[in-house]
């Protein structure tokens, strides 16, 4: 996660990539979810951990990653396939100190927490990769399903073009 953070980038998908150009090499499956009419449409593919949106049809140019990171706790066969297909260790929970603990090995990186009503969450972003990490904030939550308190939820990516 902390990788993520640093790149602006997973599992080769970046905000400005042609869709077309990173998704042939990634072997999990996915949905799309088409909306809008015409010129304006966007696509929004789903390959579980990953949700990509896309706009400017036909090239569907990426304005968006989000990593589902939630999801390795509430769905075991996604961690399970991830872990075989990527070779990596996927915990079903992810304790942000931990990434922060990464993050403060690189002295190039700075993160502020913004300060969003976005009850639940704390929003942390890194300003020179564009990447917001929501973090559960509420003390009430315990591990389960989903992550808990101090866990991270989600890793986001947008681009500004796509918020005007």
């Amino acid at each position: 996660m902390a990788e993520i953070i640093c790149t602006g980038a997973a599992l080769g998908f970046r905000v400005g990539a042609r869709l077309s150009e990173v998704a042939e090499d990634m072997p999990l499956q996915y949905a799309d979810d088409i909306q809008g009419k015409r010129e304006n449409r966007v696509l929004r593919r789903d390959y579980g951990i990953l949700e990509v949106t896309c706009i400017d049809q036909p090239d569907w140019v990426i304005q968006s990653v989000t990593v589902q990171v939630h999801r390795l706790a509430s769905l075991p066969g996604l961690r399970r396939s991830m872990s075989e297909i990527f070779q990596v260790d996927c915990e079903p929970y992810i304790a942000w100190w931990e990434v922060e603990e990464e993050l403060r090995k690189r002295a190039d990186l700075r993160l502020i927490e913004r300060e969003l009503n976005y009850p639940g969450y704390r929003i942390v972003h890194a300003d020179s990769t564009g990447v917001s990490a929501y973090v559960v904030k509420d003390p009430e939550v315990e591990r389960g399903t989903y992550p808990a308190d101090g866990d991270l939820w989600s890793l986001e990516v947008i681009s500004p073009d796509f918020m005007s």
